[in-house]
This record gives C-alpha cells, sequence and structure tokens, in this order.
C-alpha cells in the first residue's frame, strides 16, 4: 500500500507525540480538577467567613440593647433588643444550613459544627438573661440586673464571640491552605507546560532526524540526478522504493532522463547534418542575433573573409566585413527586423559589397532569412563571393562593345563600298557618252 508522504508525516509526528500529548492531558485535566475544587473550596470559606463576620456583629448587637436598658431604664431598647434577635435567628438558621450544605465535602467542619452549636447554645443563654433583664420595670442600680448584666456578659457573651474567633481562624487557615493548593498546582501546571515544551521541542528535533533519514535521502539522490542531467549525462538512474510520491517522482525523473536521451540524441543528429550542411557548402553562411553579434561563422565564410571562426564568433558583424559607408543604413534596417522578423529584404536576394580580412572590397550575392531561437529573432545570411561573376561580365561586356564597334565598322565600309560603286557606275555612264 502506497503511503503519501503528507500521510506518513503524520503518522510520524502522532507516534512521537501522541504518547507526550496523552501525558499532558492527563496532567492537565488533574490540574484543572484541582483548581476547580480549590476555587470551589475557596468560595465555600468565604461564605463561611462572611456568616462567622454576620454573626459576630449580630452578637454584638444583641448584647447592646439589655445594656443600653439597664444604663438608661428604656423600654425603647426592648424593640432593639427584638430586631436583633431576629437577625441572630437568621445568621444561626444560615450558618446551620450553610453547615448542613456543605458537610459532604472533606473541608474538617467538624470543629465547625461543635462552634455552632455553643454558639446556639449562648445566644439561648442570652436571650434569656436578657429577657429577664427586660422584664425588671426600673433597671437603672438594679443590682440583680447588673449580675444578669455580667453574667451574660462574662460567662456567655465573650466566650462566644471567642468561639467565633476561633471559627475565623480555622476558615483563615483553611483558606491560605487551599490558596497555597492553588498555588502549588499552578507551579506543577507550569512545570508540566514547560517539561511538555522541552520534550515537544526534543520530540520535534527527533521528527526532523527521523524524517531527514527517511526523506532526504532519496531527495538527495534525485538532486544529484538533476545535477547530472543539467550537465548532459543522461544516463543516471534512480532506484527509490519508498512507496509515496518520491517514489513517484523518482520514476517520473528515470522516464524524463530516458526521453532526454532521445530528444539529445536526435538533436546532435540534426546539429551534425547542419553543421555538416554549413561547412560544406560553396556559400558562406553568417548568423548574427539581436546585437549584430556574429553567433554562426562557417568554413565557407572563413575562406571568403578571411576570418577564422574563433576571430569571428562574438564580434560585431558590421565592424568586421561590411564597409562604413553602409552602416547607418544596415543598422537601421536590422532594428524592425529584429523587432518583427519581417523586412523589404526577406526572401530576397540583392548584390552588395563586403570587406575582405585585407579591406579590399568585393562584390556579394546575399539572401537573408529569419529565425526564432528562444523567443527572439535572429538572422541568417546566405553570401556569395560574386568577384568572378562580375569579371566575367566585364568581360563580356567589352567584347560585346567590340563587336558593337566592329558592327558599326563593317556597316560604314558597306556604306562607302556602296558609295564609290555608285560613283564607278556614274563615271562608266559618262564615259560610255563621251
Amino acid at each position: 500500500m502506497k503511503l503519501k508522504i503528507r500521510t506518513k508525516f503524520i503518522i510520524i509526528f502522532l507516534t512521537i507525540l501522541s504518547p507526550i500529548l496523552l501525558i499532558t492531558v492527563i496532567a492537565a485535566s488533574y490540574s484543572i480538577r484541582n483548581i476547580q475544587k480549590s476555587i470551589y473550596e475557596l468560595k465555600i470559606i468565604h461564605e463561611e467567613l462572611n456568616m462567622v463576620n454576620n454573626l459576630q456583629l449580630s452578637l454584638q448587637e444583641v448584647i447592646m440593647p439589655g445594656n443600653d436598658y439597664i444604663i438608661t431604664g428604656d423600654r425603647k431598647y426592648l424593640n432593639d433588643f427584638q430586631m436583633a434577635s431576629a437577625e441572630m435567628e437568621k445568621g444561626l438558621k444560615e450558618a446551620e444550613g450553610l453547615l448542613n450544605r456543605i458537610e459532604a465535602e472533606p473541608l474538617g467542619i467538624k470543629e465547625e459544627h461543635e462552634i455552632l452549636k455553643d454558639i446556639k447554645a449562648a445566644w439561648q443563654n442570652i436571650k434569656d438573661i436578657s429577657s429577664e433583664i427586660f422584664a425588671i420595670p426600673d433597671p437603672v442600680a438594679d443590682k440583680k440586673a447588673a449580675r444578669l448584666m455580667e453574667e451574660m456578659d462574662y460567662k456567655w457573651s465573650y466566650p462566644a464571640i471567642k468561639k467565633l474567633k476561633r471559627w475565623k481562624e480555622i476558615d483563615t487557615k483553611e483558606n491560605k491552605k487551599t490558596e497555597d493548593n492553588i498555588k502549588k498546582v499552578l507551579r506543577m501546571t507550569w512545570t508540566i507546560i514547560i517539561v511538555s515544551g522541552i520534550i515537544m521541542f526534543i520530540s520535534g528535533l527527533s521528527f526532523i532526524f527521523i524524517s531527514s533519514r527517511r526523506f532526504t535521502s532519496p531527495i538527495e539522490a534525485i538532486y544529484k540526478q538533476a545535477e547530472a542531467i543539467a550537465v548532459g549525462d543522461f544516463n543516471e538512474r534512480l532506484d527509490i522504493k519508498t512507496g509515496d510520491e518520491i517514489e513517484g517522482l523518482g520514476n517520473a525523473m528515470n522516464k524524463m532522463a530516458a526521453q532526454l536521451k532521445d530528444i539529445y540524441s536526435y538533436l546532435e543528429g540534426r546539429v551534425e547534418q547542419f553543421r555538416a550542411i554549413t561547412e560544406t557548402s560553396n556559400d558562406a553562411v553568417i548568423c548574427i542575433e539581436e546585437t549584430g553579434i556574429i553567433v554562426l561563422w562557417n568554413k565557407k565564410a572563413e575562406e571568403m573573409f578571411g576570418f577564422s571562426a574563433d576571430e569571428a564568433m562574438g564580434k560585431d558583424l558590421h565592424g568586421l566585413i561590411v564597409p562604413e559607408r553602409y552602416h547607418e543604413k544596415s543598422m537601421k534596417g536590422l532594428k524592425p527586423f529584429f523587432e518583427t522578423g519581417t523586412g523589404p529584404l526577406m526572401g530576397k536576394t540583392i548584390e552588395q559589397r563586403a570587406l575582405r580580412r585585407d579591406g579590399t572590397e568585393f562584390p556579394i550575392e546575399l539572401s537573408i532569412i529569419a529565425m526564432k531561437i528562444k523567443g527572439k529573432w535572429q538572422g541568417a545570411g546566405i553570401v556569395r563571393d560574386i568577384s568572378d561573376r562580375k569579371q566575367a561580365e566585364e568581360k563580356l561586356k567589352e567584347r560585346l562593345d567590340e563587336l558593337e564597334r566592329f558592327k558599326k565598322a563593317t556597316v560604314q565600309r558597306e556604306f562607302r563600298i556602296k558609295e564609290l560603286s555608285e560613283r564607278v557606275e556614274e563615271l562608266e555612264k559618262r564615259m560610255g557618252k563621251g
């Protein structure tokens, strides 16, 4: 079964990271549960602290009306006592309800239950003593009222307040313990995050190392084959058995190398044919590119102009073999030719003058064709030396001129002979008459 590279990467990645992720998830879940539990405990503790503060305040407020009544004898403090008593009763019920609600939680509320029990007992005695105090019609300077007030303060009120302080101490201690636990969990969480990050970093390096061994080796082989192809070695072949896209790429590279080898062999044959044709041609073959630089110079051109191929290649055509008086016109005509591949001389044979290496001019026949190579136009010129033909034409012209002069002389002689014949006949006629 062939697996894609992406699938292989995912499998390797998951194989390396799955245990780490599992451990991280378990640790994170544990931390989250602990933090949630600690937050819930803090909430309960804060509720307890608020409740204890309310009980302290209510206890202080329920004691004050009796004391004020003993000092002033004003019955209005009875209403204050009744209102404070209602608040105290309400606070005790809320406290009992809160403790019952959190009784199932492992928060150590056994001592709090005992404290609440003592507070309720103290409150009952405070309430009874306060009722006795308010039953005295004139409590001011009354010894019984003073004794009852002293009993209520020292026997029940102060111990109850002390018990509530102890409750606050318990809650404060539990609050600090819970906060410390949250800090501990957070430290552990950060430790897990840092350690997981380090492990993931190391795992990433391992993943890179494993991946490099599994994937870079065949890629390097493909790269070497590509370099070989670039320098013209098409015999290199790959043997990659990875079962994925890299193997497919290797097979494609092998196929491409074989095709390139065939194409290169074919092109080499065509090049050899072209070279043979140009080198054995009776005419000079010259090719130039857009800047007028010579890119082809065959053997006949060497013979005709006196420059070897090494001397001519890479040189400017105009500066080498074109007479200076034709430079401007020639370059002006080449500009549109290299832009469009067309021109007024395309498909025509013209007579022109050219320069040999020694600076002498001679007549040539020039035919120009256009070739588009790699998206750019190049010009190919077929050049024939017509010096012998021109000389033959000159000799022929001279002979024709001679024949014309002879013809004219012959005609003039015939006219002269005819004229003489006529004069002879005339003389003969005159002599016959005489």
